[in-house]
């Protein structure tokens, strides 16, 4: 052995390239560069640069495999910068951490990063860079060796500690089949050591052997599973030249050229056979030609696809697909692969960018930086010796150039190849893309190929091949420890001087359970205790069974963890995961679970078996509560029994129910952050999925792509795409057909059934009212922010409950919610401060943003006002005491207006209110401040913080006042996307003096009975009645007549007060007379019967090119309130109105006049024979001109009851409307 690995680093060193002369090449050379430049000064080590934000980004959360490097270094060799070379081989010995880390990969990464090591160890003679393959070699081979047919698994859950991933589904993607296939072949030469050719052999083998090739045994489905040893059923699936595809067939090219043996032999011809077959693929139209996908054993439609680019480049590295006696005709193949790659560098070219879109369909724009056409090029060029391939190669270089490179050097993936838009990523391939082209431009310059007897490998990485002289050791003693191959979990490792073998059984045996292995058993644990002691010196035996009390039969369901009166931990399971699964199984039946319940029963199983070799490690030991904070929408908190990756979905999921967008990159920084400093099972976020299928219009088939954020339940997202192609026109079953294929799709990648994607509402009933109300849980809503809101709602309406009975109430609505839907976390407990005299109180349901803001204020009102600092510590107690999301104060911001000063907005304060101050500070100094300069400011400002009020009031033209019932909130919402317009709150007043002010008039019994209707059917929150609204109790089942006898039981329970101008009622039952404040003469008022034609006139001139109508204006319920019987209601409403409404009848007559409906004037408005009220006999008043004349000139009046003859009628037959957003 010693004499082979001699003879290996004394051979001749491989004779770089030339430098270029052409300034073709010499300017990919200089890219190349600058690119690795700006990646080694803000990520060196890391695996992705974002270039925008100059930060660096992990594939895995637990630490790098150095992505970049591994994939730029050959390429560095390659255009003779040798001192960079240099310092990757340093970063090589040093830092790389493939045999220390906890990360988990995927293999397909992995072996590339296997690849690209071998490859710049192979050119630069370092041997450095063998010895990271080698350690990262071993590493890997647990997806080969416990594979039960041969390919490896696709992700590796644990390194370090040699478990693969659990599938979560059967399935896999086809090229992870033959990932290290020819990486592993390579390493065997470079290290003598045979078990990595043993594993290479045995790979491509269980390739051969697998079921399902198609096209008489030639192509290769989309996916695959290894646990079967077949290829998905092609009539039910996908074949594809592109994903698939396209790295399967060139590492069978590349593994035919490797070696010399029987195996390398058939996989060339195998690879021959596949690029005759793959010309099934190619259509073409007037659009050029393309590779289609074969869509349930018939070929798609003629749809571009970026991967699919690297089968002309296919087609030329088989010889155009030859093979000995078989009618071929090498020049139609070559016609073929011209027209293809023409094609994909065609669709680069007609784009805005000069990129290639991932997709040639408008969810697929995306411009990757791919490298398949670059790729094709080069094999095509050196196949045909023809230089319009290099010109092609160029141009995609200039267009790359221009659109994708930025400041720096450093080259950004395009979000959308016709808008430009670049995202914050670098990705390693983007080196794979410009080795290629320059290799295609230099041979091309001069006319010579260069490394021509090597291997191209995935990743565009250069491989040496065997020449038959090489003898391999089949002997493991250099891995200085013993292994046990444990079939379909992976290696467990005990190093030579490890004193007790059952720590590091034990520890794979935690880190098997952690990835969800329920083989590895006790008796899998005994047997691979015994192997191992049959061979060395053993220490301790292993663990025993802990026993400890726990819980009644019944609390938690049987299949569950923690299903028992007694609890036993094996030694298969750490103690900290079964504590954390036990209080998982107690928050997903919506029980509640404390951090002290959590480190109990973990000391107490620590006190009863060893816990000591699981070390203080984060995989093993019991995670603490970690808060990371997530700026500007506050902070997150994950539990010890909490998944990070888990609670870091359902914190965006949420953000993303309440219109907060977050993005995936500052998700992934999170997720590394955790999983740096605890256990994490999930060391990656979902990616962002995306799924085609074929929809019947029942004209013609056509492709509709469906997507999937990474936070998005599947379910979810097949209902979108259900819906929108009804929307679209396509017949309901053909769209509910799609939408159940897509959720398939997507469910064999992704977790399902967590029920997200309905709606939940929870009745709820009180002993003394009844029904009370119902709590609603909207969709991709965590059930413990439902309830919480639920009960913060009731608080603020005025039901107080003691802690314990909340708790209580809490508890029974969260088991129904989380029989219904997967629950995340379980309610907050309180939270108690004690800070400078003062107690900070959080209850479970309150939002802590707005208790910290309390807080502050009473601070900041005796002039006392608590530092930054002081506001930090006290949100970062109080939230990292609540699980999940917590909403805190945001950071003191302030911006400089110019010629005016500054202006600073403190964490309690709003920004708006700020301006609006300093605004009212310049005015009274004779300063100018302009709109512009106030709505810059708040953008400034909200675009550091969150702010609630996103209009500054000064920049108003004219003001709206917001009585209640009287389209407040639908004017509000009409006025959203103008600053010129501003609607004040329910309490508040303008008087007409400095801006035009306006108010509408309702009739007041209209107005009256619709504030009724709206508390009967549950106040505050319009459609979600809330628990402990006692107005709502009260009126639930009473009628209209019967509500208005008791004036005395609407005043104590509906904040009615006995209405009056003078008294500060419920908004909804105020007198509008007490927003007029003896102004009328100068405020302008809009009469509700014709709102929509006269506030469409008022508001145009303010609202420019943007739409600010009314929303459509909606009937109203009253059914209940009027008993089936309008009419029987008109003399008690009536005479109510005109007990507490008078001085309002007449103001809506002085300026409404008579109008259809309700008819006000000085007289009673209805006479009956003996004097009583009568809905038959109407009194007629004349229209009264209005008496205020400060209307704006031109205003319109028109009839908006356009669907009288269809909405519910009131009791003197006007029309019940409602505007609602």
């Amino acid at each position: 052995m010693r004499r082979l690995v001699l003879l290996w680093a004394t051979a001749a060193a491989v004779r770089q390239p030339p430098l270029p002369k052409s300034p073709s090449a010499a300017a990919v050379r200089e890219a190349y560069l600058y690119a690795f430049a700006t990646y080694a000064r803000d990520a060196w080590g890391s695996d992705w640069l974002r270039p925008v934000a100059r930060q660096s980004v992990d594939a895995a959360a637990a630490g790098p495999l150095g992505q970049t490097i591994a994939a730029a270094a050959d390429g560095l060799w390659l255009m003779g910068f040798d001192g960079v070379v240099r310092q990757c081989g340093a970063w090589a010995a040093d830092e790389f951490s493939a045999g220390d880390a906890h990360v988990a990969t995927s293999t397909r990464d992995a072996t590339k990063i296997l690849g690209g090591l071998l490859a710049i160890y192979v050119l630069s003679d370092d041997a450095r860079f063998l010895g990271a393959a080698k350690k990262l070699g071993d590493r890997l081979l647990p997806a080969y060796g416990a594979s039960p047919t041969g390919p490896p698994y696709a992700h590796i859950f644990d390194l370090r500690e040699g478990v693969v991933s659990k599938p979560t589904v059967n399935v896999q993607n086809s090229e992870s089949l033959t990932a290290g296939l020819v990486e592993l072949k390579a390493l065997a030469k470079a290290t003598s050591k045979k078990r990595f050719a043993e594993a290479s052999d045995r790979q491509l083998q269980a390739l051969f052997d697998m079921k399902g090739w198609t096209f008489q045994g030639s192509l290769a489905p989309a996916r695959a599973s290894i646990e079967a040893g077949a290829f998905e059923d092609s009539n039910t699936g996908r074949c594809s030249a592109g994903e698939g595809g396209a790295e399967l067939y060139a590492a069978l090219v590349a593994r035919g050229r490797q070696s010399n043996d029987e195996l390398a032999r058939k996989a060339s011809r195998l690879a021959a056979r596949a690029a005759v077959a793959s010309l099934t693929f190619v259509v073409s139209d007037e659009n050029g030609t393309v590779a289609a996908d074969m869509l349930q054993g018939e070929r798609g439609p003629p749809v571009f696809h970026q991967r699919a680019c690297a089968l002309p480049g296919f087609l030329a590295r088989t010889n155009w697909g030859y093979m000995p006696q078989a009618v071929h005709d090498p020049d139609s193949v070559k016609t073929i692969a011209r027209d293809l790659v023409t094609t994909c560098v065609q669709r680069a070219l007609q784009t805005k960018t000069g990129l290639a879109p991932s997709l040639d369909q408008a969810t697929g724009r995306v411009g990757d930086l791919r490298p398949e056409t670059a790729s094709s090029l080069f094999f095509m060029r050196r196949a045909t010796q023809d230089p319009y391939y290099a010109s092609l190669g160029y141009d995609l270089f200039r267009k790359l150039n221009a659109s994708s490179r930025i400041q720096g050097g450093a080259f950004a993936t395009i979000d959308d190849v016709e808008i430009g838009n670049k995202r914050d990523e670098q990705p390693p391939h983007v080196f794979e893309t410009l080795k290629y082209l320059y290799l295609l431009l230099l041979e091309n310059e001069t006319q010579s190929t260069y490394l021509d007897d090597y291997v191209y490998a995935a990743g565009g990485h250069l491989l040496p091949v065997y020449d038959g002289s090489e003898v391999l050791d089949k002997a493991n003693d250099d891995l200085r420890a013993t292994v046990v191959v444990v079939k379909k979990i992976g290696h467990a490792v005990v190093p030579d001087d490890e004193l007790h073998i059952a720590d590091s059984i034990e520890r794979f045996a935690a880190t098997a359970t952690s990835a969800g292995h329920v083989t590895f058993d006790e008796n899998a644990l005994n047997e691979s205790y015994t192997m191992v002691a049959g061979q060395r010196p053993s220490g301790r035996p292993l663990s025993g069974t802990a026993m400890i009390a726990g819980f009644q039969e019944g609390i938690i369901p049987p299949n569950q963890p923690g299903n028992a009166t007694v609890w036993g931990v094996s030694g298969i399971e750490g103690p900290a995961r079964f504590v954390s699964r036990v209080a998982q199984a107690l928050v997903k039946q919506g029980l509640p679970v404390s951090r002290s319940f959590v480190e109990d029963t973990h000391a107490s199983l620590c006190k009863l078996r060893p816990c000591g070799h699981y070390g203080t490690a984060p995989r093993y030991d019991l995670p603490t509560n970690l808060t990371v904070s997530a700026d500007p929408l506050g902070s997150l908190t994950v539990e010890p029994w909490m998944e990070p990756a888990d609670a870091i979905e359902q914190f965006a999921r949420a953000a993303a129910a309440k219109g907060q967008d977050i993005k995936r990159e500052s998700c992934v920084e999170m997720l590394s952050w955790f999983c740096k400093r605890r256990r994490c099972a999930r060391q990656t976020l979902r990616e962002d999925r995306k799924a085609v299928v074929l929809v019947s219009t029942g004209e013609k088939d056509l492709e509709a792509t469906a997507t999937c954020e990474f936070w998005s339940p599947p379910e979810w997202c097949a209902e979108l795409l259900k819906d929108r192609l009804i929307k679209e026109g396509v017949p309901v079953d053909s769209a509910l057909a799609a939408g159940m294929e897509v959720r398939r799709h997507f469910c064999e990648t992704s977790t399902c059934g967590q029920r997200l994607h309905t709606r939940l509402s929870l009745d709820i009933w009180d002993h003394d009212n009844g029904t009370v109300g119902a709590a609603a849980c909207g969709p991709l809503s965590d059930p413990a922010d439902c309830v919480e809101k639920m009960f913060r709602g009731s608080y603020r309406v005025g039901f107080k409950a003691n802690e314990t009975t909340a708790e209580a109430s809490m508890t029974r609505m969260m088991r129904w919610f989380c029989k219904r839907r997967e629950c995340i976390r379980p309610v907050a407990p309180a939270v108690s401060i004690t800070h400078k005299g003062d107690v900070l109180e959080v209850k479970p349901w309150d939002e802590p943003r707005g208790k910290l803001r309390e807080f502050a204020q009473r601070f900041s009102d005796k002039r006392e006002p608590l530092s930054q600092e002081e506001l930090k510590q006290l949100s970062f107690k109080v939230c990292s005491a609540r699980p999940g999301w917590c909403v805190t104060l945001p950071k003191t911001v302030g911006v400089e207006v110019t010629g005016v000063g500054e202006a600073t907005c403190r964490p309690w304060e709003e920004p708006a209110d700020v301006l609006d101050t300093l605004h009212a500070h310049a005015l009274r100094a004779g300063l100018e401040v302009t709109d512009l300069q106030l709505k810059k400011s708040l953008e400034l400002m909200c675009a550091q913080r969150n702010c609630d009020r996103k209009k500054v009031k000064s920049m108003a033209r004219i003001f709206f006042m917001h009585p209640g019932k009287t389209a407040g909130r639908a004017i509000q919402d009409a006025t959203t996307k103008t600053d010129k317009v501003f609607v004040l709150g329910h309490d508040d007043r303008c008087d007409g003096l400095s801006k035009p002010c306006y108010v509408v008039l309702r009739d007041p019994r209209e107005r009256l009975v619709s504030a009724l209707a709206f508390k009967q059917q549950g106040g505050e929150w319009r459609g979600e009645r809330l628990l402990g609204n006692t107005c709502h109790g009260w009126l639930m089942g009473k009628n209209l007549s019967t509500i208005l006898a008791d004036v005395d039981g609407l005043d104590q329970h509906c904040e009615y007060f006995q209405a009056s101008p003078d008294k500060k009622t419920h908004c909804v039952f105020r007198p509008l007379e007490w927003w007029v404040d003896g102004h009328e003469d100068d405020i302008n008022f809009l009469c509700f019967p014709e709102l929509t034609t006269s506030f469409s006139a008022l508001i145009a001139p303010f609202c420019n090119d943007t739409t600010c109508a009314l929303p459509k204006r909606n009937p109203s319920n009253h059914s209940e309130l009027y008993g089936g019987r309008p009419s029987s209601h008109g003399a008690a409403l009536d005479a109510f109105a005109r007990r507490w409404y008078s001085k309002d009848l007449e103001l809506y007559e002085r300026h409404c006049g008579t109008v259809k409906g309700p008819r006000f004037c000085r007289r009673p408005l209805f006479i009956g024979l003996r004097g009583t009220p009568s809905p038959r006999r109407p009194f007629t008043c004349r229209r009264r001109p209005p008496a205020h004349t400060s209307r704006p000139a031109g205003q319109v009046y028109g009839n908006a009851s356009a669907q009288e003859a269809t909405v519910e009628k009131g009791p003197f037959g006007e029309p019940i409307f409602a505007w609602e957003p």
